[in-house]
């Protein structure tokens, strides 16, 4: 039987570039909380930093659990099973440590130089045409787009159809009755697609990254052939779209934000740490994270979490804690120590973080440098989004090159 006590969530029907407020309640007054998300079962939801940290990093939490029945949930399809996301322990660290080879520090600064000419290359563009540009459709997606087809060695001409395929994975959009929902349809495309390059590979040996993991499925048994689609899906469809995202939000906020820009524009050496202050300070969606399962159970602010509930935490509220962040609710370029859940934490913390941040700095940096008087062609309000759709967007960023 539910308990009676269960609020829903998310509260708010549109997206827009701040989380849910009800998050910041909640973290204020209520900090771990019963909840509904549109689709599964009751959660609890955990919203101040220390709880949610300790969530994220606590293997009595597990997330391969929660994605075996009717999770918590905000589209209609369950977390797709097999994917690193949905995964923990020995395997998850298995996975994990083939893809982080290739996804170092290191390894994402030798990528700068082509990125930047990449970036350039969008930039002369825009500078050519001039007057006013949509940042979305004309940078905010190019560049990662074109990045990842590099690394991965996919043809850029194809790009339209593994973002349509992306848009289709994070709907929210209900099926109609016996409809396979539109996220299904988009993983058979995708797969298909994947498994084509795979087969070129194997005919046609390439050293691009998606090579790298042929070679490696097929010269020993670090990983089966489903493994190796899961992985391949995981870098396309997480290499692009969320930092496309988070590049056209971040230009945004710079946009509505002069004097972080006029500190960025007098030290140019705060870029790096802007680019962390931004996915602090910018949620992905509406602030929560996917569920888990508690396997005892475990008390969080003095409320006990029975084995077998379901947890969501919710991110984008931690990082608006004052007990972490000072000032938590303005933006500060010169924030330092900057512990945010804005790529995740522990052993989940995005695979990608790595090229997420190079291409955010490379980008962000280049084009106020390029245009510091640009402006928003429309008053911030006006500036539409995406709908129905589980990671909160920008449908377009128009802006006058001044």
């Amino acid at each position: 039987m539910e308990p009676p006590d269960i609020s829903t969530f998310p509260t708010v029907a549109a997206p827009g570039l701040h989380h849910d407020p009800a998050l910041d309640r909640w973290r204020r007054d209520d900090p771990v909380t019963r909840v509904r998300l549109p689709y599964g079962r009751w959660c609890w939801m955990v919203t101040r930093y220390d709880d949610v940290k300790l969530v994220l990093t606590d293997p009595r939490f597990s997330r391969e659990a929660a994605g075996r029945d009717d999770s918590p949930r905000k589209t209609e399809g369950v977390l797709q099973r097999g994917s690193l996301a949905s995964m923990d322990g020995a395997d998850h660290a298995r996975l994990r440590r083939l893809l982080s080879r290739a996804l170092t520090v290191r390894s994402m600064e030798a990528l700068r130089p082509g990125t930047q000419a990449t970036v350039d290359r969008f930039l002369d563009a825009l500078a050519t045409a001039g007057g006013t540009c949509d940042l979305v459709s004309e940078l905010a997606f190019p560049v990662p787009i074109a990045v990842i087809c590099e690394m991965l060695g996919i043809p850029y001409e194809d790009r339209e159809r593994f973002r349509t395929w992306a848009d289709a994975f994070l709907t929210t959009a209900p099926a109609g009755d016996g409809e396979v929902t539109t996220a299904e349809l988009a993983h058979r495309h995708v797969f298909s697609y994947l498994a084509e390059l795979i087969d070129e590979r194997r005919r046609r040996p390439t050293d691009d990254l998606l090579g790298a993991l042929v070679a490696v499925r097929d010269e020993g048994d670090a990983l089966d052939e489903q493994e190796l689609l899961n992985l391949s899906f995981t870098l396309l469809a997480g290499g692009f779209e969320t930092t496309a995202t988070m590049i056209a939000k971040s230009a945004f906020v710079l946009l509505t934000q002069p004097e972080a820009r006029a500190e960025l524009r007098a030290r140019p050496d705060l870029w790096p740490n802007a680019v962390d202050e931004l996915l602090r300070f910018v949620p992905l969606g509406a602030g929560n994270a996917l569920p888990v399962e508690a396997l005892v159970d475990v008390e969080l602010s003095g409320v006990t979490i029975a084995t077998g509930d379901y947890v969501v935490t919710a991110p984008a509220a931690a990082n608006f804690d004052d007990t972490a962040f000072p000032d938590a609710e303005r933006l500060d370029v010169t924030r330092t120590g900057n512990a945010h859940f804005g790529l995740g934490f522990g052993p989940h913390y995005c695979i990608g973080a790595n090229l997420a941040k190079m291409e955010l700095h490379v980008t962000l940096q280049s084009f106020f440098e390029r245009f510091p008087d640009a402006e928003l062609e429309v008053p911030p309000a006006d500036v539409p989004w995406r709908t129905s759709t589980a990671v909160w967007g920008l449908a377009a960023l128009p802006v006058t090159l001044t």
